[in-house]
């Protein structure tokens, strides 16, 4: 009992959102330490609509906050740098084919996806296999937009998952606990890739730390 209770006291809990299209206001989000969205906060990426969603970043109560963009935040890629792009969003911390370490995790983030529309489109396997050739080994979370390939990926008929980084939720060399992507939208609401994530209270080991998301 006491050892669960310890370790109940080191737990972090992460939480994941992804494709929210401007419609975060809707979502109850369960409170946690760090929170990961993984791209599609806009439907166009423009200023009106990256303010508000900064400002509901703002209001949420997760000490840690990471971003990525996803295709449809297609705006931003215009901008020259993504420093620029961070300015759009000072209440998170936004990643671009980087590592950040919070509470003692480490999270690498991308917005690339294979190409079928938007941004951040990888135009061959080729681009690709450089792309995640970059994804660093010994992460705990690896965050991207596009799920990867052959779970949740279907888009008008072809497949559109990432190749390269690790399937979703199946351990891999590159990342030591947990993989998490958005998925085609009506294919999610249908089913999930597994049946503890419905509830939004999957747990795993991070290293000597616990993670709940």
């Amino acid at each position: 009992c006491l050892k669960q209770r310890a370790d109940l006291a080191t737990m972090v809990r992460v939480v994941v959102v992804s494709d929210t299209h401007n419609r975060h206001a809707k979502f109850e989000v369960p409170p946690g330490d760090v929170l990961i969205h993984c791209g599609d906060m806009t439907n166009r990426g423009s200023a009106p609509e990256l303010r508000e969603v900064d400002a509901w970043l703002a209001g949420l109560p997760h000490q840690h906050k990471l971003v990525i963009c996803g295709n449809m935040d297609q705006r931003l890629e215009s901008c020259a740098s993504k420093e620029v792009r961070q300015r759009f969003l000072p209440s998170a911390r936004y990643l671009e084919d980087e590592e950040v370490e919070v509470a003692g995790l480490r999270v690498y983030g991308s917005p690339f996806t294979p190409k079928f529309c938007g941004a951040w489109q990888l135009d061959s396997e080729r681009e690709a296999d450089e792309k995640w050739a970059l994804v660093p080994d010994g992460l705990d979370i690896l965050v991207t937009h596009g799920p990867p390939a052959g779970i949740l990926d279907e888009v008008v008929g072809a497949r559109a998952g990432v190749q390269a980084p690790l399937p979703l939720f199946r351990p891999h060399p590159r990342a030591r606990r947990a993989a998490v992507g958005g998925g085609r939208h009506d294919l999610c609401q249908r089913r999930a890739a597994r049946p503890d994530l419905r509830r939004g209270a999957a747990e795993a080991e991070a290293g000597e730390r616990g993670v709940a998301g």
